[in-house]
């Protein structure tokens, strides 16, 4: 009979055969339904050795020897991921749109909604920086986040160049820096997310008087004419062999985690927003963004347009003990 090793990785317990009885290769398996992390490297030490610890829990072996890995949590497949992006990523418009009609766009769309300068604001998810460049241009005091250390290198590097003061940490969205702030921002970060509901709760906790503002647009399935229209341009692009807008797919280990993983559905966000303890929210079409940004496609891309962005804001409910 074989004796397995168990270790637990978040909800799941991961089963790891001995080598002895497998040859020279490592078999595991995790009952349910939902992928584990992989386990990446493994190495046998004498029988009775303290074991050492995999993730969240430890991996032993009863006494036959104990195994420990480098396991691949889910946060240091996503660092990994956005780590090789950072060198495409600007290369996309609309991820970091330059047009000088785009930028001027964007600038009336935030300012209309962050609150009066200058107020503390952080960007959950801030990648290379659009967002909080254009808040600190705005004159607003910036705390930028970011799981993804490349990304917040060519953040500082564009700060720097534009004589801007940013604050940046290496962190995720779940486990923002302490507040108070007046405002938490996000862009395109929360399908990104595993427990979007989680980082919406924890952002209003670090602005307990203050005000959430999500970037987003209409993309994957939500809405079948919009699908129809994303179908339409990712046709084009291979077409013209336009650059690709990631360095890679998503891994499917990720996505598969991604409750948000088909698209943003602005009925979803405002729910989830109310959940989280946030108050009135309210929704505003960006059309002079949509407008500015045609305004640099070619034909036929222009008569399709690009996909509808929407801001969605909403207030802090003060906590009441």
């Amino acid at each position: 009979m074989q004796r397995l090793c168990a270790c637990r990785i978040g909800r799941h317990r991961v089963f790891v055969v001995p080598p002895w009885t497998q040859g020279s290769g490592l078999s595991w398996s995790c009952p349910g339904s939902r992928p584990v992390p992989q386990l990446l490297a493994y190495e046998p030490v004498g029988p009775g050795s303290a074991p050492l610890g995999v993730m969240s829990g430890q991996c032993e072996l009863n006494t036959q020897g104990t195994y420990y890995g480098t396991v691949s949590s889910f946060a240091e497949e996503v660092r990994r991921y956005w780590d090789e992006d950072s060198l495409y990523y600007d290369d996309v418009s609309h991820h970091h749109p330059v047009r000088p009609a785009e930028q001027a766009a964007w600038q009336a769309a935030l300012a209309e909604v962050l609150p009066p300068e200058p107020s503390r604001v952080l960007d959950c998810g801030a990648g290379t920086g659009f967002v909080s460049l254009m808040a600190a241009r705005l004159g607003h005091m910036v705390t930028a986040v970011d799981i993804s250390s490349a990304m917040l290198e060519r953040l500082k590097a564009k700060a720097g160049e534009q004589s801007l003061n940013i604050e940046v940490l290496e962190g995720t969205a779940e486990d923002p820096p302490d507040g108070p702030f007046d405002a938490v921002v996000e862009r395109h970060l929360l399908w990104t997310l595993p427990d979007p509901l989680k980082a919406l709760r924890a952002w209003r906790n670090v602005a307990p008087f203050g005000r959430l503002v999500l970037v987003e647009s209409i993309w994957g399935e939500v809405d079948p004419l919009e699908a129809l229209r994303g179908r339409a341009r990712s046709l084009l692009a291979h077409l013209r062999c336009a650059k690709p807008e990631h360095h890679a797919p998503y891994p499917g280990s990720l996505r598969g985690q991604l409750p948000l993983a088909s698209g943003t559905s602005p009925d979803v966000l405002a729910g989830l927003v109310s959940s989280a303890g946030w108050v009135s929210p309210q929704l505003k079409r960006l059309r002079d963004v949509e407008w500015a940004s045609s305004l640099g496609l070619r034909w036929p891309e222009r008569l399709i347009g690009v996909s509808p962005r929407f801001i969605l804001h909403a207030n802090s409910a003060p906590s009441h003990s």
